[in-house]
Parts: structure tokens; sequence; C-alpha cells
């Protein structure tokens, strides 16, 4: 990362490399080649990067960069995946009350298919976020609680942030809905973050 929080801006680029491993097979059916338990393990990797000004950020990912081959009888790789998200923090503020609102925007393409999110986060109470989001193929609600935040002392004094530095535990709940026809309860997402 080059920048620091208290300037202006800041860019950051990142790096995953990952490792796939896919059981598949079947041993009552050894007499198909496709079906004939293996395990394979593949390499692959993500890149990223993040820029920052003032309270408006841009990011742009792309995953899979490298190719993996999960085939067995014929050849079929990992399609790459971009991303690109525009987001603005603290967009709209109400002082004293502790209200902000963080909208973003996603577009993620994945084999010529595009798909569009966005989404806000609401910050209205010391301790949690509220999170809604809209796409072309779901809706989305959740919360983040901050369990263990260090809140500067004289926070409730005029135009003072809340800290949420240093060490925080943080746990995301959330569920998304699908819509567009198609016929399923949904999916729920629990996560526990740990921020340093």
């Amino acid at each position: 990362r080059f920048g620091e929080k208290e300037d202006n801006w800041d860019v950051s680029f990142g790096v995953n490399l990952k490792i796939l491993s896919l059981r598949r097979g079947d041993p009552t059916k050894l007499y198909d080649p496709a079906m004939v338990p293996q395990t394979m393990n593949r390499f692959t990797a993500d890149l990223g990067t993040h820029l920052r000004y003032l309270n408006y950020c841009l990011g742009i990912s792309a995953q899979n960069v490298i190719p993996a081959n999960i085939g067995v009888v014929v050849k079929d790789v990992l399609p790459m995946e971009t991303r690109v998200g525009l987001g603005a923090k603290d967009l709209w503020v109400i002082p004293n009350v502790e209200f902000k609102v963080s909208p973003a925007l996603e577009v993620a393409n994945r084999n010529q298919d595009t798909v569009a999110t966005g989404g806000v986060e609401i910050q209205l109470l010391d301790f949690a976020n509220f999170i809604f989001g809209v796409g072309t193929r779901n809706v989305s609600f959740g919360f983040s609680v901050f369990l263990n935040q260090e809140l500067d002392q004289n926070r409730k004094a005029p135009g003072r942030e809340q800290a949420r530095d240093g060490a925080i535990y943080r746990l995301d709940v959330g569920y998304m809905f699908p819509i567009g026809g198609v016929d399923a309860v949904g999916s729920p997402l629990v996560g526990m973050s740990f921020l340093f």
C-alpha cells in the first residue's frame, strides 16, 4: 500500500495465490472414465488494486488469472472473472447522531455474463452497521457488529469521529435472496473477521 489513511489518497495492490482441490468420481462406475475417483489440485491466482481519493474509492480485480483445468476427460478451464467497483465512504452524514451512509456500485463479468450490483452501508449505532443491496440477480441485507471496538473518549463531542482503530472482532450476518424467476429460499451468510 502506498499512502496513509491521513493522506488525501492511497493506492493498494494485492495478489492472492490459490490451491483449488476438487474430489470427484463414483467408485461404483469405474467403467466410465469420467467417473473414476480422483482428487485434483490446481493452482490459480487473483489480482486486485484499490485506489482512494478523499472519501471516494475505486477497486478493480481479476480472479483466476492463471488458467486452471478442472476437466477430467475434456479440457474445462475455470473462467477468469473481472470486477470493477466504485464507492463513497460517509457520503451522507448527520452530525451528532453518528448516522452515515456509504453507497457502492459494482460490475462483474464472467464468461461474457455481466452482472451489476448496488449497495449501501448505513452506520446508525456505535457498534453496528446495516447493509442493503440489490442486483440483477438478487437482493440482500445484513448487518455487521463490532464486538470490541475502541471508542474515542470524546466521541459525543461535535465533530468527533468514532474510533474503530485497533484490534476489532467483526461479526457479519447476511442473507441473499434470488430474484428473476429462480426458485430458491436464498443463501445465509455468517462470518467472523479479526481486523487489525
